[in-house]
């Protein structure tokens, strides 16, 4: 997905820190966005890699790098249905009762949370740039 973004400053060589830009009214065509009272209030900022000389600022267009967001979307939404029920069968299967294959369900769903936790902090301990710069337009 591409998207607007605003340079805000230089993290390390090759990253910027960007503010995202949502569509608004005005389109964000004019050079006086600073004191533009219909921005957001509330900035949204991501680290971007930037391979073509960005400076802070500069208008950007900014592409996603998720490529693996169904793999993770999967991960966080449909393994902890899949769980829940296989726990409840499995607590049926053993002959617990309605009760029992209940709880074991309950637990199987908690389980399951562990996968997605721990991808939680494997992305949050990589800080890798979430956003390539396409292009820019000098301010």
């Amino acid at each position: 997905m591409i998207q607007n973004a605003i340079v805000k400053e230089s993290v390390a060589t090759g990253v910027v820190r960007v503010s995202l830009m949502r569509q608004l009214e005005c389109g964000m065509g004019c050079s006086s966005c600073s004191s533009c009272t219909a921005k957001p209030k509330d900035e949204i900022l991501a680290l971007a890699a930037d391979s073509v000389g960005t400076q802070p600022g500069d208008w950007v267009e900014v592409e996603s790098n998720s490529g693996s967001a169904i793999g993770i979307a999967m991960l966080v939404y449909l393994v902890p249905c899949l769980m829940l029920l296989i726990g409840y069968f499995i607590g049926q299967w053993l002959g617990l009762s309605e009760g029992g294959s209940v709880a074991l369900a309950g637990g199987a769903l908690l389980v399951s949370f562990v996968p997605a936790r721990l991808l939680d902090r494997a992305i949050r301990r990589r800080s890798a740039p979430e956003f390539t710069i396409l292009g820019y337009k000098r301010t």
